[in-house]
């Protein structure tokens, strides 16, 4: 296993300092593996990547020392079969094979992933998958020729609480299905789908009901949390590719804030403040700021099979095309990187202790004003904590961190100012 620094900012951070202000034209790849098939999807999960290989199976690689990608386990799917997508919560993977039913995998040993429980629901063909504490939640899409087409399992709720009799909890049936899936931190009742662009409503898990629908002229295919909103792509109207980002209601109804850009995007993936979007053959790269999105620029990635999914965590980051998985990662130490500059008046960010096992003190020191907002952030990228957001006065401003429902792993304290400027912090929670 790679030997994790702690005293680096994130990645895609180090990423602007790097591109922007020290002039280089193109991400660095650390590393480049040939599978023997094609990939059709992707999962990071600390320091694994995890690839579904078209009729092989599952492919586990470690990120080992100097981000180098080391084959762990080929778990073969005798069906032939292939994942369609994978979502991970704790120390479970959650995939669906393409034409059976949706499984999970235990990666408590995350360098060899087994399959444990599967969905006995006898639903198959779900096209997507997202979970949250044991809770699964799959779509699919209605691909029936009849007209009208006869209802699907548009959304299904599933408990692998207990692995060895997973039981369906609730679905929504529907003539218009879904193709991608995601879930609201802010707002944890709500569940956001894509491909139909819609949002359900799960404070009855056992009776989803879908509250709003996307207008006509919008198509949402793919959608993300991004921050504390949501960007998607369209891949089906007129400008094909199309980014959208929205805002998301208290009442369910995600509100179209801005389109980010029309750029015939195929791929989308979110972490923290920032956001890749895949071409065809480039990646292009955008950063939430409290005013609005920047644009970072794009940068051909030298491929000739074309990006089919791309995927980020804080320190690195893997796409695939037709034959290879790639990761890049983007590491510069504080000192030497522009980007890790104090903001315009001095401040100073920590966590005490840490390690810690039940309860931390979050310090935030301001020599000015500031408008601040302060979170804690888990390693797919989700906030799972606001601690400040507003205006603070000069001195010093701590908060506790209460991690009892918190699982153990890493996260980032991430301190975000009014002139785009931020610092951040790694923080290991230990049971």
């Amino acid at each position: 296993m790679r030997t994790k620094s702690y005293s680096v900012i994130p990645a895609l951070l180090i990423l602007a300092s790097v591109l922007f202000l020290l002039g280089m034209s193109t991400p660095a790849r650390s590393d480049e593996y040939t599978l023997p098939g094609t990939p059709t999807s992707l999962q990071l999960y600390n320091d694994y990547v995890y690839v579904s290989v078209l009729l092989r199976g599952l492919y586990t690689f470690e990120i080992g020392d100097n981000y180098h990608l080391i084959l762990t386990d080929s778990l073969l799917n005798p069906q032939q079969d292939y994942i369609l997508q994978m979502a991970d919560d704790n120390t479970r993977l959650y995939s669906h094979w393409s034409n059976t039913r949706l499984t999970a995998f235990d990666i408590s040993d995350p360098t060899a992933p087994h399959p444990f429980a599967h969905d006995s629901t006898g639903i198959n063909s779900h096209y997507a998958v997202t979970a949250r504490d044991n809770i699964a939640y799959a779509v699919k899409p209605n691909l029936s020729p009849a007209i009208p087409p006869p209802p699907v399992p548009a959304l299904q709720i599933i408990d692998f609480s207990d692995p060895n009799n997973p039981q369906e909890v609730g679905r929504f049936m529907a003539e218009a299905g879904h193709q991608s899936v995601c879930l609201s931190d802010e707002f944890p009742q709500f569940v956001i789908t894509g491909g139909i662009g819609a949002v359900y409503d799960i404070t009855d898990p056992s009776d989803p009901q879908r509250v709003w629908v996307a207008p006509e002229e919008i198509a949402i295919d793919e959608i993300r949390p991004w921050h504390t909103y949501y960007v998607s792509v369209d891949y089906r109207t007129d400008e094909p590719g199309a980014m959208h980002y929205w805002d998301l209601t208290s009442e369910g109804e995600l509100t179209l804030i801005d389109t980010v850009d029309t750029g015939n995007f195929n791929s989308i993936t979110t972490c923290d403040f920032w956001l890749v979007a895949a071409h065809e053959d480039s990646l292009a790269f955008y950063r939430k700021i409290p005013s609005g999105v920047h644009d970072r620029g794009s940068y051909v990635m030298g491929t000739e099979h074309g990006i089919h999914t791309v995927e980020i965590l804080y320190d690195y980051m893997a796409w695939c095309d037709g034959q290879t998985v790639n990761l890049y990662q983007f590491l510069l130490p504080v000192a030497e990187s522009p980007a890790a500059t104090l903001p315009t008046s001095p401040a100073l960010l920590d966590v005490y202790p840490n390690p810690f096992n039940a309860t931390a003190t979050a310090t935030l020191t301001l020599a000015a004003p500031k408008q601040i907002h302060v979170a804690l952030f888990n390693m797919l990228g989700q906030q799972v904590m606001t601690l400040a957001d507003g205006l603070a006065a000069p001195g010093t401003h701590t908060w506790p961190i209460d991690a009892s429902n918190m699982t153990s792993g890493i996260y980032l304290l991430r301190a975000e100012f009014s002139d785009g400027s931020a610092l951040s912090h790694k923080v290991t929670l230990v049971r």
